[in-house]
């Protein structure tokens, strides 16, 4: 067998036969296999792909959870049931939209032996609203762990992290890999990490699935929550790791921790009883003219919450445009003495110290972070 596409579901029957149907349509010269993995769900799904089973009993494997493990202990018992040479991940929420998506991973992976894996471009579709939010691209190159590392520390969103349904690996690189499930909340990272550690991961630029948005993600649904899991995740990668990989992934870690004490400020700035408290902010310190750094949640928040205040906001600053709103929008660089304001607010406060420092050099108008106002 040349390919086993894993597949893990869990109350997915309103997705679930278009992820299958999108296995099912892959056109190969090889000879590839289903290995879904039902996590005991709450609604149809088991019914529909014990249906499945019935109709392709040569193409599909079942493996049948007796209760809901997670997600977590999932894996491991339906990665031993996959005879592939390589294994190809899939979500059963998530679909594939290239009937060639197989074919053309299995031939890199014949052709670069030194990857142990590779991913590609994906579609981005938000599921209540039946929008696409654009495409994720990836150029054409391979990458090492240390490039992985290097990238996370750097970005929060780190460029070189797979998302699963657009990962092939070599099943042998996971083979007796160590036990982490009950040392961290989640595994997506630490699956690539062991990846890593046998060869260079890999993108093709050809976007060949869709990953699907759903607003009762962990993601969309906890952020604070799904933060907290990720710097569990980085600590625990931290140990893990060589000593030579220790400062980027501190830096990392750091930066979660930031965004982190972020996401947990917009809930508090969201709480409409402070609406009074911020607007005696403002008129305590006489701030009656005031320029907003940043156009992001926390502008559109504090643009709600001192509307009909008398405050005035005369200025955006920002490096994108924002078309639907009439205020004068500046850049950062166009900063100076002449603004006639009173105060410039800092609303993306994680990167407060560097956007405050490289105001300085530009006015002398007092500089506060949006955290000031509720402190």
């Amino acid at each position: 067998m040349k390919v086993s596409v894993l597949m893990t579901t869990y109350n997915h029957e309103d997705f679930i036969r278009e992820s299958i149907d999108s296995v099912l349509m892959q056109r190969t010269n090889f000879k590839y296999e289903l290995v879904i993995c039902e996590d005991y769900s709450d609604d149809n799904t088991r019914a529909i792909v014990k249906e499945y089973k019935l109709r392709y009993p040569d193409i599909i494997k079942l493996n049948l959870q007796d209760y809901n493990t997670g997600g977590k202990g999932t894996f491991l018992s339906t990665f031993k049931m996959c005879k592939g040479e390589y294994i190809a991940f899939l979500e059963g929420d998530d679909y594939w939209i290239d009937e060639k998506k197989l074919q053309k991973q299995v031939e890199f992976l014949d052709k670069n032996l030194d990857c142990s894996f590779c991913g590609h471009g994906y579609k981005r579709y938000y599921h209540e609203t039946g929008n696409f939010l654009g495409n994720i691209v990836h150029e054409n190159r391979k990458f090492s762990l240390e490039d992985f590392i290097k990238e996370e520390a750097k970005n929060e969103s780190n460029k070189l992290f797979p998302r699963l349904l657009t990962i092939m690996f070599r099943k042998s690189a996971l083979e007796n890999h160590p036990n982490f499930n009950e040392k961290v909340p989640t595994v997506d990272m630490m699956r690539v990490i062991l990846l890593l550690e046998k060869g260079y991961g890999a993108f093709l630029e050809d976007v060949m699935g869709t990953y699907r948005i759903n607003k009762d993600s962990t993601t969309q649904k906890d952020k604070i929550k799904f933060l907290e899991r990720w710097i569990q995740v980085k600590q625990y990668i931290l140990e893990y790791l060589p000593l030579k990989y220790s400062e980027d992934i501190q830096m990392s870690i750091e930066k979660s921790i930031i965004r982190k004490s972020y996401s947990e400020f917009i809930d508090r700035f969201m709480d409409p009883s402070n609406s009074h408290d911020i607007v005696k902010y403002f008129k305590t310190n006489n701030f009656n003219n005031i320029a907003i750094y940043g156009v992001g949640t926390l502008c559109n928040l504090l643009i709600k919450k001192i509307e009909g205040s008398g405050v005035n906001i005369l200025h955006f600053i920002d490096k994108n445009t924002r078309g639907d709103n009439q205020i004068n929008i500046i850049e950062p660089y166009e900063v100076d003495d002449n603004l006639n304001v009173d105060v410039i607010i800092i609303t993306p406060s994680f990167d407060f110290n560097n956007i405050r420092e490289f105001l300085k050099k530009k006015t002398k108008i007092k500089i506060i972070s949006i955290e000031d106002i509720l402190s």
